[in-house]
């Protein structure tokens, strides 16, 4: 007997069920039986469905509940419905008595569960290219903004401090304080780009910076 539904096919006779795309899905053993008590017999009591899956064996609400998700969760919807403490399928479910009259293409069943999507290893390293080319545009944008906040001009490197005393002193790349040194633009200290704009400016070169 074959037993259609709009989310699954039941074949008894192959003792299989299929989706809506013929493919096969693993529901077997007392999860295939409620299956297709539930399509023999319609809307059912959980001591209906107990005494037909075995009388010598006391099946309770925990099993029948337990095979009904693993149903729902095979096919992948809520298919196996609880209300009013009885179990019923949803939707329309019609029983073909002619094997014949429904179609099933074998060549096209899968006997896997759950298919996983095809690896494309060039789609996957497209997306690892945008990842590095942001992640690197970040990263210029930290530093980026690092400097504009420490005030520092691109180009001008030289380095006007001034000291405790309030004297003015620059300092150069090749100064062995310029690493330390850093500079408060709202203490009136400022970059430049020349030694001779910062003598103007009124500053003077720090006396152990090299000659």
């Amino acid at each position: 007997m074959i037993y259609q539904n709009k989310y699954f096919i039941l074949d008894t006779s192959l003792r299989k069920v299929f989706d809506e795309n013929n493919k096969e899905l693993k529901i077997t053993g007392n999860s295939f039986r409620v299956l297709v008590f539930l399509c023999e017999h319609g809307p059912s009591t959980i001591t209906d469905i107990s005494d037909a899956l075995d009388r010598a064996k006391d099946y309770d609400e925990d099993h029948i509940r337990q095979y009904r998700y693993k149903i729902n969760t095979i096919i992948g919807k809520n298919i196996i419905k609880y209300e009013n403490k009885i179990y019923l399928i949803d939707g329309i479910t019609q029983r073909i008595g002619n094997k014949d009259a429904l179609i099933l293409d074998k060549n096209n069943r899968n006997t896997d569960l759950l298919q996983p999507k095809p690896y494309n290893k060039a789609i996957n390293m497209k997306n690892y290219k945008k990842i590095f080319i942001s992640l690197g545009i970040l990263l210029i944008s930290v530093i980026a903004v690092f400097y504009i906040y420490q005030g520092f001009n691109f180009g001008c490197n030289i380095k006007g401090n001034i000291n405790a005393n309030g004297e003015k002193i620059y300092h150069t790349v090749d100064c062995p304080l310029y690493k330390e040194t850093n500079i408060d633009k709202a203490a009136g200290e400022k970059w430049f780009c020349g030694e001779k704009e910062a003598t103007v400016a009124g500053w003077r070169k720090a006396l152990n910076c090299n000659k």
